[in-house]
């Protein structure tokens, strides 16, 4: 391609072999570009100039036939390779030829020879899972840790549940560096390791923890609001969970646009605006707050907190009241019964009574709820989860 003089393009404007053509497209006529026109994506689609007859392509200041063009080729290292049509070059195990401008490589001999990327960094501890179900290295290394005496039953001391941790790599492409997106057969390594958690206490909580559900939408438009997800658990049945059952976390913590913080009762906090507790349900036994980095936004006044969409005093704060699968709110001052006394509800967190009193129970074997006995019933987790404190 030659470019014409400014209002001087016509016929007598290129010297042979270059033919003049009132609109062209540069890159569909260079070998070095007309197989990757996006190069050329911010120049014009059509420019007068002077251009290689139709079939072939221009080359080093010549014209040639596609089947002649060369091809390029950049090394990791950044250094580039200029191939004759016809030249060979070995990547990793690919073997590669020049083709019309293009390396046409085949992977027939790198059945287990493709390169590896590194190794991802462990992922956080998995669910509980019973032993049957772990990977047969983490078997093993439990087994290691608590062998089986010589009748070949597994001492007491031996966990029923453990967590697996996981890391990953990917088989690579040798003349891309991507991905390998060849056939699967070729990548014959392991891509997956597993281990143990290394936190002790990882799955002292008897419960099989399912995955936690999706966030609920933000419990406040604006200004400060935070919101909820939920996890169920498997087994034991009807109790001895001990870890959260829920999260919260802040979200839509920017004033609306025009508006200041304190249009919504709520106020600027350049330091740590989510920071926990931001709302009464944070407050309640088995919720977990995230708090993460801390960020500018707005929230309710010290010694006050979000709850239905509003913020009040911590004393006026509802209780969420533990049971084996859910949290009752009572109100501050609602009694409850259980089996010796009752006692009034203290403000956001559940105050347990002397341990020789003895809870309710719920029909339910293990069941450590307890049971209202004034005052309207309590709410459930279910009315929580519409319209959450």
């Amino acid at each position: 391609f030659r470019p014409c003089l400014t209002g001087n393009c016509s016929e007598d404007s290129c010297a042979p072999p270059f033919e003049f053509q009132a609109c062209g497209s540069p890159c569909t006529g260079l070998c070095a570009t007309y197989l990757s026109p996006w190069l050329c994506q911010d120049l014009p689609p059509c420019q007068p100039g002077c251009y290689c007859p139709e079939g072939l392509l221009e080359q080093a200041g010549g014209c040639v036939p596609p089947e002649q063009c060369n091809c390029q080729h950049v090394s990791g290292e950044g250094a580039g390779v200029t191939l004759a049509p016809g030249d060979r070059l070995q990547l990793g195990c690919k073997e590669c030829e020049c083709q019309r401008g293009e390396l046409q490589c085949t992977s027939q001999g790198c059945q287990g020879l493709l390169p590896l990327s590194g190794w991802s960094e462990w992922s956080p501890c998995g669910p509980c899972l019973p032993l049957g179900l772990l990977a047969p290295a983490s078997r093993a290394a439990l087994e290691e840790r608590w062998p089986q005496d010589t009748a070949g039953l597994s001492p007491t001391s031996a966990p029923t549940l453990a967590s697996e941790q996981h890391r990953h790599r990917l088989c690579l492409d040798p003349e891309t560096g991507r991905p390998w997106a060849g056939d699967p057969d070729l990548c014959t390594v392991p891509l997956s390791q597993q281990r143990l958690c290394p936190d002790p206490g990882a799955c002292q909580d008897l419960c099989q923890w399912g995955p936690w559900g999706a966030w609920s939408p933000c419990q406040v438009p604006c200004s400060g609001g935070f919101r909820l997800r939920w996890r169920g658990a498997g087994i034991p049945p009807g109790g001895g969970c001990r870890g959260p059952w829920a999260q919260t976390e802040s979200c839509n913590m920017g004033p609306r646009p025009g508006e200041s913080c304190e249009a919504q009762d709520t106020v600027p906090t350049p330091d740590c605006a989510n920071q926990c507790p931001r709302s009464c349900v944070d407050l309640w036994d088995r919720v977990e707050c995230l708090q993460g980095p801390c960020r500018p936004g707005c929230r309710c006044p010290p010694g006050q907190l979000v709850q239905d969409g509003h913020c009040v005093p911590v004393s006026s704060c509802r209780c969420g009241l533990p049971s084996p699968n859910a949290s009752w709110a009572l109100a501050p001052a609602e009694v409850c019964g259980w089996t010796a006394e009752t006692a009034p509800v203290s403000t956001g967190p559940w105050r347990a009574p002397p341990m020789s009193v003895q809870p309710s129970g719920l029909g339910q074997p293990g069941a450590t709820a307890l049971l209202p006995v004034v005052g309207a019933p309590p709410k459930d987790i279910g009315a929580a989860r519409r319209a959450p404190g």
